[in-house]
């Protein structure tokens, strides 16, 4: 058994050291004798008398055994290094497989995190654009609002207007009836006085015939020494102060200047003294004031030589507030102050007269008359 324990010593300091160790012939012989080599069992012998038995074919063996052996033991070698070196691969391709795992997972979570950015944007801007939605929704109700209370405006400003003709001609009937009746009484009084007067009676002068119409009133004395003014023709302060109070204010409107009319001041001032023998405020017709345009104006208490000139005018003007220009027509409210400023009107008429109670009456006649249907247009313009 010793034979084979050698070879095992010689195994182990192989695997232990990587190489074999020197094998002399003694140590041959051993192992010839143990029976490893020749495949049988030979008694023990000294080295002298077992040298003889060492061939070289029996070394050569040995020699190719031991080379063999060495091989196998590389090719083990080599066995382990691949396998080391296979593992070592293995976990590489673990260790590369987690990082791309790794960087899978990265990326995902960049990606999600893109898409929940994506999202927020989204959402703000959805956010933002509801925003401006109610914003807009908001003005456009603001903007209704506003049209709807200027409509509500323009038909309470209209219907004050239609309130203002209404109450106007309403007074107009009233003054008109009232004129009637008036007018009635006279002419009852005058063919009484007729039915007394005696055959012989003197007819009446062509002028008296011309102012019938016209009661008798007491003389007045003008409020100032007439002024001469072209051609001789004198005019009292009231008229000229009211020329100038017309001309200031259609130059205003792109109007031309108006000059005295001593036709028209003679109309004027005659009916100025009929409504003040009267006491009160009436239109004459067309045909009495011979188309001729028509203003009239009073106010007690004013007296005489205080602006009356310029009094009526400025009332009439104020009209304006009432006046549409954007749609231009007649309208009870607003008639005196279109025939102030009626472009086409060259001349004007004013008379002044104060009653017995002490209330003045402004009349003012024009020519041609204003207030011509379809043409206000072009007759009352903007101010410049």
């Amino acid at each position: 058994m010793f034979p084979l324990a050698a070879l095992a010593i010689i195994c182990v300091s192989f695997l232990q050291s990587g190489t074999f160790p020197e094998i002399d012939n003694q140590t041959l012989l051993l192992i010839n004798n143990g029976g490893i080599i020749g495949g049988k069992h030979e008694s023990y012998c000294d080295r002298e008398s077992c040298d003889d038995f060492i061939d070289e074919a029996e070394i050569k063996r040995v020699a190719e055994e031991k080379a063999a052996l060495e091989r196998a033991l590389k090719e083990k070698a080599e066995q382990e290094r691949i396998e080391r070196e296979r593992a070592e691969q293995e976990r590489i391709e673990r260790e590369r497989a987690e990082q791309e795992r790794i960087e899978k997972e990265r990326a995902e979570q960049e990606r999600i995190e893109r898409e929940r950015a994506e999202q927020e944007r989204i959402e703000r801007e959805r956010a933002e654009q509801e925003r401006i939605e109610r914003e807009r929704a908001e003005q456009e109700r603001i903007e209704r609002e506003r049209v709807e209370q200027e409509r509500i405006e323009r038909e309470r400003a209209e219907q004050e207007r239609i309130e203002r003709e209404r109450a106007e001609q309403e007074r107009i009937e009233r003054e008109k009836a009232e004129q009637e009746r008036i007018e009635r009484e006279r002419a009852e009084q005058e063919k009484k006085a007729e039915v007394a007067q005696d055959s012989g009676e003197s007819k009446e002068t062509e002028q008296d015939a011309d102012d019938k119409h016209i009661p008798d009133v007491p003389e007045q004395k003008p409020s100032s020494e007439p002024e001469p003014y072209e051609g001789g023709t004198k005019w009292t302060k009231q008229q000229l102060q009211s020329l100038e109070k017309h001309n200031e204010l259609r130059t205003l409107h792109g109007s031309p200047p108006l000059s005295l009319s001593p036709k028209l001041c003679n109309m004027a001032t005659k009916y100025a003294q009929h409504l003040a023998s009267i006491d009160q405020m009436k239109h004459t017709t067309l045909e009495e004031r011979e188309n001729a345009g028509e203003n009239l104006y009073s106010e007690h208490g004013m007296g005489v030589n205080n602006g009356e000139g310029e009094r009526g005018v400025e009332w009439w003007y104020n009209e304006i507030q009432d006046y549409s220009f954007d749609q231009p027509g007649f309208g009870m409210s607003t008639g005196h102050f279109t025939q102030v400023l009626w472009k086409e009107t060259e001349e004007v008429g004013v008379g002044v007269a104060v009653s017995s109670s002490g209330k003045t009456y402004v009349v003012a006649n024009y020519w041609p008359a204003g207030n011509v249907e379809k043409q206000f247009e072009t007759n009352v313009l903007k101010k410049k």
